[in-house]
């Protein structure tokens, strides 16, 4: 038996969309052991076979090798990032699928390789570079790989997950954002991506709130979160960041103070969310053999 630990990602973080993601300390672990059959432990019955993340990736490492699937039980032993609220559950799942197959498999891929098939079937590489390689990084897709670059944040930033009580579906996410945008508005979001890595590296919390602005995406999805741009508003007075993460709702706060949850519990319309204090993780996805 073995074991895949694979952190929460917060993807886009302003104007990097579906470029950039942070690895948070939030995880999910799975666990795989071969048996004689097919069988899921500890998932939602909603998840079975055909609709499970982990095992749909796992299969398909397979079928892209032309190889005879393993049989594995597979355990959803830690499942603390919540599903559907921006913070990369689904990423999770593929990871720890094409991992899983991977190891069975005596490591017949590359990292490299491993990750072009996590992005293949999430669709878009910013959640999974995040979550399997930690810390900051930007990726982009051509026509055979993925290029990543990580960066590590500074240690003196505070990271906030406000986690609210509803979710958003991607796909809806997706349908608020324009088809057409202006040149000044692609400019304007261009610029600051350039320098969001090393504003996050400086840890200058100015810097960052500069290079985080966003006219892409966040205008038109701040709308979708109930109390949005409300909270955002106070945040930023209180002298917090704020960005979206990924489709949201969940919404990043980024500090240069280690207690400022004690200022966000002030905030009204947070009474009901769910406020966590995170440290990015570096390490990424990490596998682990039981004994």
């Amino acid at each position: 038996m073995f074991k895949i630990t694979v952190p929460a990602s917060s993807a886009n973080l302003g104007s990097g969309f579906d470029t950039f993601g942070l690895a948070l300390s939030l995880y999910n672990v799975f666990g795989f052991e071969k048996s004689d059959d097919f069988l899921l432990v500890g998932f939602d019955q909603n998840f079975s076979l055909n609709q499970n993340l982990v095992f749909q990736a796992y299969k398909t490492v397979f079928e892209a090798l032309n190889k005879m699937v393993i049989p594995v039980t597979i355990s959803l032993i830690k499942n603390d990032i919540p599903i559907s609220r921006g913070l990369g559950s689904s990423s999770t799942c593929i990871i720890a699928g094409v991992l899983g197959a991977n190891h069975l498999l005596n490591n017949h891929l590359s990292k490299e390789e491993c990750l072009n098939l996590m992005a293949y079937i999430e669709g878009h590489p910013d959640n999974v570079s995040a979550s399997f390689y930690g810390g900051l990084t930007s990726a982009f897709s051509s026509e055979k790989e993925i290029t990543v670059s990580k960066w590590f944040p500074s240690g003196k930033l505070s990271f906030y997950a406000l986690i609210p009580p509803f979710i958003l579906s991607t796909s809806k996410a997706r349908e608020a954002l324009p088809k057409v945008y202006h040149l000044s508005d692609i400019t304007f979001t261009l610029a600051r991506a350039a320098s969001l890595a090393k504003a996050f590296e400086q840890g200058k919390l100015s810097f960052i709130k500069e290079a985080v602005q966003d006219k892409i995406h966040e205008p038109y999805r701040y709308p979708l979160i109930t109390d949005g741009l409300t909270i955002k508003e106070k945040v930023l007075g209180l002298g917090g960041v704020v960005t979206i993460s990924g489709s949201g709702p969940t919404m990043l706060v980024t500090s240069d103070s280690d207690i400022f949850n004690e200022k966000l519990k002030g905030i009204e319309e947070l009474s009901s969310w769910n406020i966590l204090k995170l440290k990015v993780d570096l390490q990424g996805s990490v596998l682990t053999e039981e004994k």
